[in-house]
């Protein structure tokens, strides 16, 4: 986390150098209260990046992004395996940690407007494959569902429509596929 994102969270109506002062501080008593638990380990738990801070820098932790590109990669192999049921498992199971944008608490940041932009690619191509795979499955319902969340992820993809509309017409429902097709 950046140290300017710590500042206006706690201390944003402190002079700059109070409020560097103060995550200063509040880092040294995190780092003691941590070696105090965890003897020889503690202090390496928290480190400084430049002007941002780390927290379990070697740990084994992942995060819900790598879980998230670890399903996709689980499923990418089970399509070539041949194995359907299992791709479709892989994507559901993506799609469920895919929460929104990529590090909301950084705003707009440039440098990150990229990673954003490839997560919510990744993350409407699987749902749109998931809703074609249900379709095939003859499970319509579901498709339908998964096909309009490609749609809501990214509403610029235009195979998502196609498939939410092919989705619609499968439940027998054209109204709905006709409102899909003029949106």
């Amino acid at each position: 986390m950046h140290r300017d994102v710590i500042i206006g969270a706690r201390w944003a109506d402190l002079p700059e150098t109070s409020a560097r002062h103060n995550v200063h501080v509040a880092v040294s008593s995190l780092r003691t209260h941590l070696e105090r638990i965890l003897p020889g380990r503690g202090r390496q738990l928290l480190i400084r990046d430049g002007l941002s801070y780390v927290f379990a820098p070697k740990s084994e932790s992942v995060t819900d992004l790598q879980k998230f590109q670890r399903r996709l990669a689980e499923a990418t192999q089970s399509r070539h395996a041949g194995d359907r049921t299992t791709q479709a498992e892989a994507l559901r199971a993506a799609l469920d940690l895919y929460v929104d944008e990529v590090l909301p608490a950084d705003g707009s940041a440039e440098w990150l407007l990229p990673a954003r932009d490839r997560h919510r690619q990744s993350a409407a191509e699987a749902s749109d494959l998931l809703a074609r795979l249900e379709l095939d499955r003859g499970h319509v319902a579901e498709a339908v569902h998964v096909a309009q969340r490609s749609v809501e992820i990214d509403p610029w993809r235009d195979a998502s429509w196609r498939t939410l509309i092919e989705a619609h017409r499968a439940a027998g429902d054209p109204a709905s596929a006709e409102r899909a097709k003029r949106q």
